[in-house]
């Protein structure tokens, strides 16, 4: 038997320094301690301890007169006779820093993880009968609270109850509960509240000791809004839920046998179902763009599913991975501009390390999601563009590494009923209508670098087509102009046209303030003008664009031609400047390969170019609504028609220079031309001239041609308007009056002679004018008759003037020496000629001389018809009248 006795003592002041191989971010941990008070009895069958201190502070902290680390009237009770069984802790305050107690190390020992069973197993088993501490604070987690541990042969009992600081600002109240039993289970109860204790959140969790993990998790929320504010997760963007209620349940799948390493899967894993409940209805309020044309800045966007979504959830030391156990759909609804649309998300998981160290190589970190999306909309209006029945479908995924991150959109469909332009360029009733979008598959990676995370993108398709975009075009140009007064409708040119774009093998780079897009490309355009349809054009070539530079090359071909214009066209955008050039391209054309039967077929206007080549080249910049630039035009041996006018073996030669939307000519101008026909034949045309608008100054060097048996030239025509000029002199040589009058086909007036002259012709506000034109006949002169068992010859029968039958008699067989007419035509079309014959008839009187005198007046539109006038059918009629031999 030992004796019994008792000691008693205290100490002012102390200090202890704790161990380095306990603390795992020091060397060592300094603490001071105050008024240690200590009393011990060694009596049978106990022998208690009881050991008190005023304080225990950090030594940082213990020159302070309010340590922030400490610990106040600490109270420690032990029955050395049953230490296991009878400790006892007891602190009015404690008010501690803890992270200079946190380990910092980055390879944790994960394999005994988590042993949940076997951490409650200690805590049952804990060497300690109780735990109370009145008032708790570690800094920057927990405040407010108090900590109470009691242990019992049936049960022992855990409390923590608070404020956590850790979650936002505004502390968060919670109390937590863990009780373990003799019959080796343990339950776990947490509540957090707001400011005025109202349960905000609730989750509990039960196990076994010999089970790792728990059973079933459940945590409620009757706020979720409240909860989500408290614990700083609320965006700005909050939605008005038609629920506050959420709940999550976690229920384990498999037993602790089915879940042990095997040969297929070496770690120990667990996997849980979870049902999820949460609102089923929200609306947010985002804010809209200022291009969309609406009568607010807001508009409420509404999110609705069917509430209950489950997943799977696997733990294992190393990794969690949780996914979306069926697909689930949410509609989607905006109010203006009123939208309607539904997001299916087909797949969605996600795997991470628990420790990225020590986390399986071959198992990939992170996410990857696949969705589809359909919209619709009746209208949607901009600023400027008003578009009904647009239908929008598209199916993306994602997948997030900690290398990139990568998103693909395939079976993107966009489409409208009709899209309104604005009037512009003279055009009204602008729309596109039946516009389609298709884009099969685009890919966008993106690299996760550590200093700025998906600020690089490259985006690609080679799909053929990578995007395909099919519209029809229509639109009304006036004829007129639109403000003049008009009391009938105004004439107007319907336009029209289906278009089709297809771009091929897209890539592009984005990143911070730059980037760069290539693509191939394919356009067609078949274009209707007033119901006449136009040859379908098609354009293929390349995209390579920058901020700086926008850049287009490409062919034009029709449907059965090869490619007969290639261009290039740059755009700088900063400069709103745009270089346009036309590369040199010989078109060579022939009977079978002619402009109407393969350039442009189809070509609605009586226009062909059926022999010789064409050649076409320009380098043309426009610049602040300014063109500049040269450009060149050549062809050789050229055949054709325009309309009725037919010309052949047309060799042209033009260069051309463009400057502030003047044109000028690079060098003097050339036309030689092998015939041309329009109402008669012209040979030999050949043309010569220069000029420049800017200054301006048009010169005819020269021009000639040979036409009815004659010879018609001019030179030297200078003029600063080709309005006004004051002499054209046209020199006519040899002109044949029967080929002339034969152009009009005349029945009943024969006449012949060469005739020479100038006609001083000059242009006058547009109109041509000519004043003391003459012309005169070449020896031997000619004939003028009328024939046999025509119209003279009926009125002379009818006739009762002895006269007119004289007059007759001489025109039978008049044979003229000399003819001259003098002509003169004003700009308003009115025409004065006056002929002179001079001559016999050698039938009539022994052929004595007969002079005969016509004078023309009449209102005549063109200097044309002018000749035509004085030989053909009109004149016919003219001169009979003047004889008084018409009826």
């Amino acid at each position: 038997m030992s004796p019994s006795f008792s000691l008693q003592g205290t100490v002012g002041h102390g200090r202890i320094v704790l161990p380095a191989h306990i603390m795992p971010s020091a060397e060592s941990y300094p603490i001071h301690i105050q008024q240690l008070a200590f009393s011990y009895q060694n009596e049978t069958p106990k022998r208690p301890l009881h050991i008190t201190l005023k304080q225990v502070s950090s030594e940082a902290s213990a020159t302070l007169s309010q340590p922030t680390d400490a610990i106040e009237n600490l109270s420690i009770k032990l029955d050395l006779s049953q230490p296991g069984d009878s400790l006892t802790l007891m602190a009015h305050q404690l008010h501690w820093n803890p992270a200079p107690l946190i380990g910092t190390s980055s390879e944790p020992d994960t394999s005994n993880w988590p042993r949940l069973g076997q951490l409650s197993a200690s805590l049952f088993q804990l060497p300690v009968q109780a735990i109370h501490v009145t008032d708790l604070v570690l800094t920057g987690w927990l405040s407010h609270a108090s900590l109470h541990f009691s242990k019992a042969p049936e049960q022992t009992q855990f409390e923590l109850k608070g404020n956590l600081s850790l979650v936002s600002e505004d502390p968060l109240s919670f109390d937590a509960r863990l009780k373990t039993s003799d019959a080796q289970s343990a339950s776990f109860h947490l509540m957090a509240a707001d400011q005025h204790q109202l349960p905000l959140l609730t989750c509990t969790a039960d196990w076994q000791f010999t089970s790792e993990v728990p059973e079933e998790i459940t945590c409620n929320s009757d706020n979720v809004t409240k909860l989500s504010t408290r614990l700083g997760l609320k965006p700005k963007a909050w939605p008005r839920l038609a629920s506050q209620v959420v709940r999550i349940r976690a229920t384990r799948l498999g037993t602790d046998s089915q879940n042990q390493p095997s040969a297929s899967n070496p770690l120990q894993h667990w996997q849980y179902r979870i049902q999820t409940q949460f609102p089923k209805h929200a609306q947010v309020s985002i804010t809209l763009p200022d291009w969309l044309k609406s009568e607010s800045d807001t508009a409420a966007l509404d999110l609705t599913q069917d509430g209950h979504w489950l997943w799977d959830f696997s733990l294992s030391p190393h990794r969690a991975q949780f996914s979306l156990q069926r697909p689930e759909a949410v509609q989607v609804s905006l109010t203006a501009p009123q939208t309607r649309g539904q997001v299916t998300l087909q797949q969605l998981q996600c795997q991470f390390p628990l420790h990225p160290e020590t986390a399986e190589s071959e198992t990939p970190t992170g996410c990857q999601a696949a969705a589809a999306m359909t919209f619709n909309a009746e209208t949607l209006a901009t600023t400027t563009l008003q578009a009904r029945q647009i239908d929008l479908s598209q199916q993306f995924s994602i997948r997030l590494d900690p290398a990139q991150l990568q998103v693909r959109l395939s079976e993107t469909r966009l489409s409208a009923a009709v899209l309104q332009f604005p009037d512009m360029g003279g055009q009204t009733q602008q729309a596109l209508r039946q516009i389609e979008l298709k884009a099969p598959q685009f890919s966008l990676e993106s690299e996760r670098n550590a200093s700025k995370p998906f600020t690089q993108w490259h985006i690609s398709s080679h799909q053929t087509p990578a995007v395909l975009f099919e519209a029809d075009y229509s639109g009304i140009r006036p004829v007129t102009e639109q403000n003049s007064p008009q009391r009938h409708p105004q004439p107007v040119q319907k336009i029209s046209a289906e278009t089709s774009l297809r771009l091929n093998t897209v890539t592009g780079d984005f990143s911070e303030g730059d980037w760069h897009l290539t693509s191939d490309y394919q356009h067609s355009l078949h274009l209707t003008l007033n119901e006449q349809r136009f040859p379908a054009l098609h354009q293929q070539g390349h995209i390579n664009a920058r901020p700086h530079l926008i850049g287009l090359t490409g062919l034009v071909r029709t449907a059965q031609s090869p490619p007969w214009l290639e261009y290039a066209v740059s755009t700088q955008p900063s400069t709103a400047s745009t270089r346009i050039q036309i590369q040199p391209r010989r078109l060579d054309f022939s009977g079978d390969h002619s402009l109407k039967k393969m350039y442009l077929a189809q070509l609605p206007f009586n226009i062909d170019l059926n022999n010789g080549s064409l050649t076409l080249a320009a380098d043309l910049k426009y610049d602040k609504a300014h063109w500049s630039g040269a450009f060149d035009v050549f062809t050789e041996h050229l055949n054709g028609n325009i309309r009725d006018i037919h010309f052949a073996d047309v060799n042209l030669a033009f260069s051309g220079q463009l400057q502030q939307n003047t044109l000028r000519s690079r060098t003097p101008m050339s036309i030689h031309a092998g015939w041309l026909f329009f109402g008669t034949l012209f040979q030999d045309i050949t043309l010569s001239g220069e000029f420049d608008t800017q200054t301006p100054r048009y010169v005819l060097h020269r021009a000639s041609a040979k036409a009815l048996g004659g010879y018609l030239s001019t030179r030297e025509v200078v003029t600063p308007s080709l309005r006004n000029i004051d002499r054209i002199p046209l020199r006519i040589q040899s002109l044949n009056l029967k080929k002339l009058i034969d152009l009009s086909k005349p029945k009943d007036i024969e006449l012949t002679g060469l005739m020479d002259g100038v006609l001083p012709i000059s242009i006058q506000d547009g109109f041509p004018v000519i004043k003391k034109g003459a012309l005169f006949s070449r020896s031997p002169g000619g004939v003028l008759r009328y024939k046999e068992g025509s119209s003279i010859d009926e009125n002379i029968e009818s006739g009762s003037q002895n006269s007119l039958k004289v007059l007759a008699r001489i025109l039978k067989n008049y044979q003229y020496d000399s003819l001259a007419v003098d002509i003169d035509y004003s700009k308003d079309g009115q025409l004065n000629a006056s002929s002179r014959f001079k001559g016999r008839n050698p039938d009539f009187q022994n052929g004595r001389p007969v002079h005969i005198n016509l004078n023309l007046e009449d209102d005549i539109p063109a200097l044309i018809k002018t000749l035509n006038t004085i030989n053909a059918s009109q004149f016919e009629r003219m001169f009979l009248k003047q004889l008084g031999l018409e009826k």
